[in-house]
């Protein structure tokens, strides 16, 4: 298993990071606040002194930056996406302060399709190395064993370990990486042949995998663990990975332009926030900080990126705030994650909610391989699936009358049969999507 880093491990500064961390995710609350805020002050002075965006959008002179206390930061304006795609080249920054390092650039285009390109450093990725060596460190994983990566975009082939950051510290066994372009019973195909302890990849793909292993009474006799990012995972999806393999789930928050934002205790479950290394507000309609068990818009500042200063920024996802974990550490706690504004299914009285279907809608259809619900308007909902045959008229009566007791609205459902299922950029899946607005 993975146990801290000692003094003597090669690495020696990724093992100090780590091991600070170890410690200050007991801090108290207060502590920690402190911490954040003083850190922001840094992050303020900087980015107003060389961030042409912020010096505009923020109106605030350094030497009140420096003195910023919590009231004043909140009243300061958030940064939506739109703002960064149109000032891109107005937010960079030219100047880092010393010990940051290179600078290196990231284009993505997240679950949306819009491209954003942002620069961060290499003190960014040590940051990110660290928070991922605590994410296994939490969830006591043995880095001996077998692990695949299947992700977008990947450079294909046979390892002889797993990479940083682990590698740097800990001997390792092998990897095998896949691209998910692969059909699914191609990518099972892969992996069943490594044989590993570990699978890394997107939730709807373990999803997938695990109802392909289903269908065909296959099974990954060495998985332990799958290790979902990416994507808001399913409800049911550690239930159906238990199910389909035995093997436990775990589940990464992150974005792109963030990197690593919280990580799942392995002891109850909960959503740690990575508090050392960003501020995640979550805000009402009204821009007020929403109490514990409220959902609200995820406002985020990661608190090392010098190159890309991102102040408040509205990362496009609705979540809560968690009662403090059992577990005795004082990170924030995220209670639920619940999807961006066009997950939410939108009624004609103009109301919205956050529509759930479970595993169990849909594995009574064994033809059926993958489902995404779309919203094309007020009173109707396309059901597109990929599937191995048409559904018969028996099954598609026993389908939507599942769909509808999920729908709490008596919706039309039009069924549209699909070669393909398109993700959208990174290969985010989103299950459920709603193309319209409610009425004024």
């Amino acid at each position: 298993m993975l146990h801290p880093p000692g003094s003597g491990t090669a690495g020696v500064p990724m093992a100090s990071l780590v091991e600070r961390l170890g410690r200050s995710e007991r801090w108290p609350a207060h502590r920690l606040h402190a911490s954040q805020l003083a850190q922001l002050r840094t992050l303020l002075v900087h980015a107003l002194t060389h961030s042409p965006l912020q010096r505009e959008r923020l109106g605030l002179a350094p030497d009140a930056a420096a003195r910023i206390d919590w009231p004043a930061w909140r009243r300061l304006p958030t940064l939506a996406r739109a703002t960064l795609q149109r000032h891109m080249d107005r937010i960079v920054v030219q100047a880092l302060p010393a010990g940051h390092g290179k600078i290196h650039w990231t284009v993505t285009n997240g679950s949306t399709g819009e491209p954003l390109r942002l620069a961060a450093t290499q003190r960014c990725q040590f940051q990110y190395g660290a928070l991922t060596l605590r994410e296994h460190l939490w969830h006591r994983r043995d880095p001996g064993a077998r692990l695949v990566v299947a992700r977008a975009s990947a450079r294909e082939g046979d390892y002889p370990n797993w990479g940083a950051p682990v590698a740097e510290l800990y001997p390792t066994g092998p990897l095998r990486v896949l691209d998910v372009k692969h059909a699914l019973a191609e990518q099972f195909r892969r992996i069943a042949a490594f044989d590993p302890h570990y699978l890394l990849t997107y939730a709807s793909n373990a999803y997938a995998l695990a109802a392909h292993a289903a269908a065909h009474d296959a099974r990954l006799p060495s998985l332990r663990e799958v290790r979902v990012f990416g994507e808001l995972p399913r409800p049911d999806l550690a239930e159906v990975l238990q199910r389909a393999f035995g093997a436990t789930c775990a589940d990464v928050y992150s974005a792109e332009e963030i990197g690593p934002i919280a990580a799942q205790c392995a002891e109850h479950g909960n959503y740690h926030v990575h508090a050392e290394a960003v501020l995640l507000e979550i805000l009402d309609e009204h821009g007020e900080a929403c109490p514990p068990g409220q959902i609200g818009r995820v406002v985020i500042t990661p608190l090392y990126n010098f190159a890309t200063p991102l102040l408040r920024y509205e990362l496009g996802d609705f979540a809560a705030f968690g009662e403090p974990c059992a577990c005795g550490r004082g990170l924030p706690v995220l209670s639920r994650i619940a999807g961006r504004r066009r997950n939410m299914l939108v009624l004609p009285d103009g109301s919205r909610h956050w529509p759930s279907f479970p595993a169990w809608v849909w594995l009574p259809f064994p033809a059926i391989r993958k489902v995404q619900l779309v919203q094309t308007a007020l009173d109707t909902v396309e059901v597109r699936m990929e599937a191995e045959r048409d559904l018969d008229a028996a099954e598609r009566e026993r389908l939507f009358r599942s769909l509808r007791e999920r729908l709490v609205w008596p919706h039309e459902l039009r069924l549209c049969r699909v070669d393909s299922i398109r993700a959208a950029g990174s290969h985010k899946l989103e299950d459920f999507v709603s193309m319209v607005e409610p009425p004024a």
